[in-house]
Parts: structure tokens; C-alpha cells; sequence
């Protein structure tokens, strides 16, 4: 980093540079870290001591003796629930790590599986996973930022074993192996054959999580990540441990204050006077606090620029030592740009629960004055007070005027407080993201218009922050827990670990394996979430089993990668050897048996098929029937209206001969008239 102390080297007379000397070291250091030893000892401190009183119930306290003691428990039940959010998605299956061969070639021979199934085993067995989880999201929940710190872990244990029929030579050589620390030969007979107890150190050396306290985790309040500054932790261990360790006791008080340091050697002194010694041991042994610092910098003066381990003991350094990376895995669920440790989860409801808490508070108290009032009395109207002070039921009070007591006028309870309430639940629900539909739902909201599923929905869709913190949770820390596990197992265990894979135990060496893996985090493994996948894979197998035609165009590799998909969510760690990898061949007379069902299906399916073409003829012809029944009764009809047509026109023809005739026979008559009317009196009128 250009500018940034570490990179700054003394230069000789003759342009030479040199490394960094021990003063120039821990100034660098303590510069980088001024920023974060101030705020985790100031604002980190008094802001998680006032988040736990919050949390606890303590805070805010009583206005006044007498009144309501009531606390609203917002900040409980919102980190809770939070806390339970994030831990279920993560804890509720057996893998929630899963390593892939990604772009490194090599990690196929490693078969990423072994190295999974590694991961999830030193995390969740041989530390306690689950709990250090849990304690990473309440830190990061309470105090902005949850850590941990992976390291390898040196340890052993003593096995002993008798061994019978042993030879002297056989014994000799016994005691030349390695870990063979102790021969005891308890029989030996004469002839030189012995019996003997042989003590072994057995390797069980480990991977080791261990949880940070926020406030012992050093880093700049301006870095963007982990790598840019300083980080250190503030190790606070006794100095009888300190000593166990290795480290010489006038180096460790160097850690020490001058006042602090007063105190040791009076003590010291104490310890070494034998009749003066009543010291209290707690002072004699006292706690030593030592920085852890990590950073890259130029250490020799070559130009080249690694991270480096410095152990601090004041400012004085004890070790340093060149390393791959340091060992923190932060956790920062609320991120703000450019400011390291983010915004605190509770600080969001703190004033919702002072705001609540002064609400119901003044819901209890008037309800008290209104159960128990006070009165306006006239003097004299009885003797005895006591007795108006007394509550007990069935009580009595005598009194010399009956219009003498009177409770005192007390103003009515606002309407407006109880919507306050749940305006306050909203505006809270708003804030952490954390839907009260989560938390559970009465009955009578669910309505003949509210089903079950527009329930969950809602709860789902009013958690998408809850969902992000839980991404960041596992992204951000989860996933970068496994990778420096793995990374540390491949630097240092090369014994042979018993892991358990497709239920089969194999053992795995973690030291042949490629240093770089990549590392994806499952995030739907919370119990509703797997159900809800069992339930699309059955759906789509039962389709497919449904639909011949289709079933059989599917591949059976992967409808059994289904299957075993499902069943691992349904807790089987063994689905792989449940189901064959390949389909089963059936026998010899099933096959045949089969072939004839199938033959005999073909040939139903062929009759079928004529059938059909036979009814189908059948139907055509007898529309073709009706077709030619239809036109003939239509040329009927046509023959019979032209015949109709023909008739009335003759007879049309009929009517105007006949008139015509008569006509003619009445001009004829009128002719005759006028030649003859006397001849032509008999006949009749010519109207008629």
C-alpha cells in the first residue's frame, strides 16, 4: 500500500535497504490499530453493555416507585428470532458446506466430496459448529461484528496397549519407533519371552474454531476488509499458561502497566517468602494480555510484500514469522460503506422499545388508578381512615355522611395509545425485516380470504432483509469459515482422518490434496425450504411416471439424482447406495413376460386403432347418406313448388278465357238489342 507505514524502510548511506527494525514494527502496528483499540474499548463496549441490558430486560428502568415496572422485550425477541432465522438455515441440514472442483483440474482426483464431507466433519464434530454459529450471529447481532479464528491445534494422548510373547529383540526395536514413549515388561520367562504394556502418543492434532470476543478484535474503523490494516486479537491468558507456552516471564510483564507491574513483584516477593505468603493467587497468577497482529508488509526490505504474524507483549515484540493469512472470519451482518463495522442490529430497536415500554406502562397505571382510585374526603365523615385505605374484599367502612367520600376525578385513557402500539410493531417490523407472521399467526386472521399459502407468502415476502443478512452470513462468513479450514488442514494434517461418505467410512489425508477448492454455501436448508424441494421433485417424478412417452425419453441417471436428492433432504445420509446406479435388469421370464404384454398392448392398440378407422368409414357413410337423403327430398320440394307454380298459372290462363268469352257474349247481346230489342226480351239483364 502505497504511503502506508509498513511500506517505509531505513536506507543506509550507501542506498542499501533494510528491513523493518522491532520500534518501526509496532509503531506500524499501533498505528493502524489506534483507530480500533479506541472504538472497541469505548463506543463497541458501552454499546453491547447497553444492547445485553436491553436484552436482559433491565433497561429502561422504573420512572418512579409506584409505577409500572413493565419492559418491553423488542430487543429480546427480535435477536432471538433473528438469531433463530439465520441458525436454522444453516443448521437444519446435515452438509450446509458443499466443495466443488471448480476451475482446479487436480481436485477431481481429490474427489470434492471427501474434502466435504472433511470440512463439515472438523466443523460440526470435532468443533462444536452448531454453537459457535449460534454465538457469531448474537455477537454480530449485539456488538456489529461476530468473529472467529481457525488455527491448527497441537495435541495428543497416551494409548496403551499389552503386548504378550514379546522377544528381547522384538522389544529393542519397540523402543526405537517414534511414538512408542514408555516399555513396561511386567513377565519374562526364562527363555526370553516377555509380556509388556506399551505406551504410544497418538497424533490428535486438529483444526480448531475458536470464538473472538468483538471487543478483543483489533482492525482500523475505516478498512474495507480484513487485508487493507492491522487486524489483531487481544489474547488474555493467565501467566502460569503464558509460561506453559513457552514464554519467559519478564518478556510477558512487559505486557504489564507500571502500576499493574508493582503490584506482580510485591506479590512476587510474597510468593517467594514462605512465612509471608497469604497472597491471593489471583493476584500472584495474573491475567496477561498479548496482541495477535497480522499484516502485509515489506518485513526485509526486498520489495516484496507478505503477510506476517507479530505477537506484541506491550511494545515489546515477542515473535514474528511469515504466514499464508491470517486467521479471522468476520461476520458483519449490517454493512455500511467504507465504515468497517457496520451498523448495530439492536441500536434499530432500542428506541422501540422505550417508546413501547412508556405506552403500556401508562396502560398499566391508569388501569391501576382506575381499579384502585383515590378519594376526596370531608372531615369528619369517619372516624377511622384505616379502614378506606384497606382493599380487601368484603370490607367495611363506616361512615357518619353518606355524601362525604368521593373518588377523585381522573382524566380517561387516550384512544390513541393502542394504535400507537401497533403503529410501533409496524414501524418495527419495517426496521429488522423481521415479519410478526413469522413469529405466528391467530387464527381469527385467517379468514375464508386469507388461506394458509397467502399467509406464508406474506411472511416470505416481508423477510427479504432477513433473507440478505442471511446471504451475507453465509457469502461472507460461512463460506470463508470452510475455505480457511480447508486451507489450514492442507498446511498441517497429514495424519488420516475416518470421514463417512455415501455411508461408507473412508479415510481421507488432507495434506495430498490441491491447497485451493472452491466452496459453495447451500441456502435453502431450513426444514420448510426442504420440504418445499421434496415436494417439487415428487411433483415432477410423478409426472414423468404418469406420461410414458415422456418418462421414457428422461435419462434414469437423472431421475435417480432426483430421487437421491430427495431423500437426502428427507435426512439419509446414505441415498447414494439406497438406489442402484444403474437401472435393475429384470429376469429372463419377466423380460419375456414383458415382451408379450407389450406385444399383446401393440395389437390391442393395432384392433383399437381399426376399429376406430372401421367406425370412422362407417360415420362417413351414413353422412353421405344423409347428405343424399337431404338432396332428394330438396329436388322433391323443388319439382312439387314448380308444379304449383304451373297450376296457378293455368289456372290464371282458365279465369281470363272464361272472362273473355263472357265479355264477347255481352257484346254480342247488346248488338242484338239495338237491332232487335222486341226479339230479345226473354233474355236475361246484361249485369247479370
Amino acid at each position: 500500500m502505497p504511503g502506508h507505514p509498513s511500506n517505509q524502510q531505513d536506507t543506509h548511506h550507501d542506498g542499501k535497504k533494510t528491513g523493518l527494525s522491532d520500534d518501526e514494527l509496532v509503531q506500524t502496528i499501533y498505528s493502524d490499530l489506534a483507530g480500533g483499540i479506541k472504538f472497541a474499548d469505548s463506543e463497541l463496549s458501552a454499546e453491547r453493555s447497553l444492547a445485553l441490558q436491553y436484552y436482559y430486560g433491565e433497561l429502561p428502568r422504573r420512572l418512579h416507585k409506584g409505577s409500572s415496572g413493565y419492559r418491553s422485550l423488542d430487543v429480546y425477541d427480535q435477536v432471538e428470532q433473528a438469531r433463530a432465522m439465520i441458525l436454522e438455515t444453516f443448521t437444519g441440514a446435515e452438509l450446509p458446506l458443499k466443495i466443488t472442483p471448480g476451475r482446479n483440474k487436480v481436485a477431481g482426483a481429490v474427489h470434492a466430496a471427501l474434502a466435504t464431507q472433511y470440512v463439515n466433519h472438523v466443523l460440526f464434530t470435532r468443533n462444536d459448529g452448531e454453537a459457535i454459529l449460534d454465538q457469531v450471529i448474537f455477537d454480530a447481532l449485539m456488538a456489529r461484528i461476530g468473529v472467529v479464528r481457525v488455527d491448527w491445534q497441537e495435541d495428543s494422548r497416551i494409548e496403551r496397549q499389552r503386548m504378550e510373547g514379546l522377544t528381547m529383540d522384538q522389544v529393542d526395536m519397540l523402543a526405537m519407533e517414534e511414538d512408542v514413549t514408555e516399555i513396561l515388561i511386567e513377565e519374562e520367562t526364562p527363555d526370553g519371552v516377555a509380556s509388556a504394556t506399551v505406551s504410544r502418543k497418538v497424533d490428535t492434532s486438529f483444526v480448531k474454531v475458536t470464538q473472538v470476543r468483538p471487543e478483543d478484535f483489533l482492525v482500523n474503523t475505516a478498512a474495507a476488509d480484513e487485508y487493507e490494516y492491522t487486524v489483531a486479537h487481544r489474547l488474555t491468558k493467565r501467566l502460569s499458561v503464558w509460561r506453559a507456552e513457552g514464554y519467559a516471564e519478564e518478556d510477558l510483564l512487559k505486557a504489564l502497566s507500571e502500576d499493574e507491574r508493582s503490584i506482580f513483584d510485591e506479590e512476587a516477593q510474597a510468593r517467594n517468602d514462605a512465612g509471608a505468603f497469604d497472597a491471593d493467587s489471583r493476584d500472584a497468577d495474573p491475567f496477561i494480555t498479548l496482541i495477535d497482529a497480522y499484516l502485509q508488509t515489506d518485513m526485509e526490505g526486498d520489495g516484496t510484500i507478505q503477510m506476517w504474524r507479530v505477537l506484541l507483549a506491550g511494545r515489546s515484540v515477542l515473535e514474528r514469522e511469515p504466514v499464508d493469512d491470517h486467521p479471522f472470519v468476520v461476520y458483519r451482518p449490517i454493512r455500511v460503506p467504507h465504515i468497517y463495522h457496520g451498523v448495530q442490529f439492536v441500536k434499530t430497536i432500542i428506541p422501540t422499545a422505550n417508546a413501547k415500554t412508556a405506552l403500556t406502562r401508562s396502560i398499566i397505571d391508569h388501569a391501576m388508578r382506575t381499579n384502585n382510585p383515590r378519594y376526596t374526603v370531608l372531615r369528619g365523615t369517619f372516624n377511622s381512615p384505616r379502614e378506606l385505605l384497606e382493599n380487601r374484599f368484603g370490607g367495611i367502612v363506616n361512615i357518619d355522611k353518606p355524601d362525604g367520600i368521593q373518588p377523585l376525578p381522573q382524566a380517561s385513557m387516550n384512544p390513541f395509545v393502542f394504535e400507537s402500539i401497533k403503529l410501533l410493531d409496524t414501524d418495527l417490523s419495517d426496521t429488522t425485516g423481521i415479519s410478526r407472521l413469522s413469529q405466528g399467526v391467530d387464527k381469527d386472521v385467517i379468514s375464508k380470504q386469507n388461506s394458509r399459502g397467502m399467509m406464508a407468502d406474506m411472511a416470505h415476502a416481508s423477510e427479504t432483509r432477513m433473507r440478505i443478512l442471511a446471504r451475507r452470513f453465509a457469502n461472507g462468513f460461512l463460506k470463508q469459515l470452510a475455505a480457511k479450514t480447508y486451507r489450514v488442514a492442507v498446511a498441517n494434517d497429514t495424519a488420516a482422518t475416518p470421514c463417512v461418505v455415501n455411508g461408507e467410512e473412508v479415510e481421507v489425508r488432507p495434506a495430498e490434496w490441491p491447497s485451493d477448492l472452491d466452496i459453495t454455501v447451500s441456502l435453502e436448508l431450513a426444514p420448510e425450504q426442504k420440504e418445499r424441494r421434496v415436494g417439487q421433485i415428487m411433483e415432477l417424478l410423478a409426472v414423468l411416471q404418469q406420461d410414458p412417452a415422456l418418462g421414457q425419453t428422461l435419462d434414469y441417471g437423472y431421475k435417480r439424482k432426483m430421487a437421491v436428492e430427495a431423500l437426502k433432504l428427507r435426512g439419509w445420509a446414505d441415498a447414494e447406495r439406497a438406489l442402484s446406479p444403474e437401472p435393475p435388469k429384470p429376469d429372463p421370464m419377466q423380460q419375456r413376460a414383458m415382451e408379450l404384454d407389450l406385444q399383446a398392448k401393440e395389437i390391442e392398440l393395432q384392433l383399437q386403432q381399426r376399429n376406430a378407422e372401421v367406425a370412422r368409414m362407417k360415420a362417413e357413410t351414413e353422412r353421405l347418406k344423409v347428405i343424399k337423403t337431404l338432396e332428394a327430398d330438396e329436388r322433391r320440394l323443388m319439382l312439387d313448388h314448380m308444379r304449383g307454380q304451373a297450376q296457378m298459372a293455368l289456372n290464371e290462363r282458365k279465369q281470363a278465357a272464361n272472362e273473355a268469352a263472357t265479355a264477347f257474349e255481352k257484346q254480342i247481346l247488346r248488338e242484338k238489342m239495338a237491332q232487335d230489342p222486341e226479339g230479345v226480351k226473354g233474355i236475361a239483364s246484361l249485369d247479370t
